[in-house]
């Protein structure tokens, strides 16, 4: 089964050619080819998760496969939450067990930070005893090229804030701020 999560983003000028040109096509292939073993995951903290499943029901995306995150505020939470679902059984969240791949979509800025990341976090929370087949991100470009680049900078803090868990709950209080 794989596991589709669309990262939170904001929408701005060039948000709807990006998703009605590459995202929508991009999903509609991974659900053709998995038939109904696939899971949809749409975040955002803003009510970017609730706007981003209303689009892809719009699109022709079926409802019973897409579950909503709206806690997490930064890149790594998003990650966290997925592999937390994948590890536990639950009733709300059906089937995450059988999860072998996950593809990661979000602003072409982050796919460093998501690759650095997601390897990282789920051999932590696993003590490095389960193994998925692959982890992969599928870019969309919704920023400008110097949004982008500052974007990618930042890829630093993410790494602090994996070894240094209070650095983390320091980023996250100034997210929550809108400071970063």
């Amino acid at each position: 089964m794989i596991l589709v999560e669309l990262l939170g983003f904001g929408k701005n000028e060039v948000f709807y050619g990006e998703m009605n040109g590459k995202l929508i096509p991009f999903l509609k292939k991974v659900i053709l080819e998995n038939q109904n073993d696939y899971i949809i995951i749409a975040s955002g903290w803003r009510g970017e998760a609730g706007w981003l499943k209303d689009f892809l029901i719009k699109k022709s995306i079926p409802l019973k496969n897409i579950y909503l995150e709206t806690a997490a505020c930064m890149t790594s939470e998003n990650i966290s939450f997925v592999f937390r679902k994948l590890l536990t059984k639950n009733e709300e969240w059906p089937n995450f067990d059988q999860i072998n791949e996950i593809i990661f979509i979000g602003e072409k800025g982050s796919k460093q930070e998501v690759l650095w990341l997601a390897p990282r976090i789920y051999s932590r929370m696993t003590a490095g005893k389960k193994c998925l087949k692959k982890i992969a991100f599928f870019p969309l470009k919704l920023l400008s090229y110097r949004n982008r680049k500052k974007k990618e900078k930042k890829i630093i803090f993410s790494k602090i804030a994996f070894y240094f868990p209070v650095f983390h709950t320091f980023l996250r209080a100034l997210r929550r701020k809108d400071i970063i």
